[in-house]
C-alpha cells in the first residue's frame, strides 16, 4: 500500500500479488471478528472513488 500527494490529488495504491480476480465476491466480516475487513474496505473505497488498473 502507498499513499501519495500530487497537488490536490491523493492517491491510495493497493497491490496484491495473489491471483484473485477483481470481480471476486467479498464477504462481510462478523462484527466480533478481529480480521477479514481488508478487501471489503478496499472494494467500498474503490466503488466510491474509482479504480485505475495497472498491469
Amino acid at each position: 500500500m502507498s499513499l501519495t500527494l500530487d497537488g490536490s490529488v491523493i492517491r491510495l495504491s493497493v497491490r496484491d500479488s495473489g491471483d484473485r480476480q477483481l470481480d471476486v465476491d467479498v464477504r462481510e466480516a462478523c462484527p466480533e471478528a478481529c480480521s477479514g475487513r481488508g478487501l471489503h474496505l478496499v472494494r467500498e473505497i474503490a466503488d466510491d472513488m474509482g479504480v485505475a488498473q495497472k498491469s
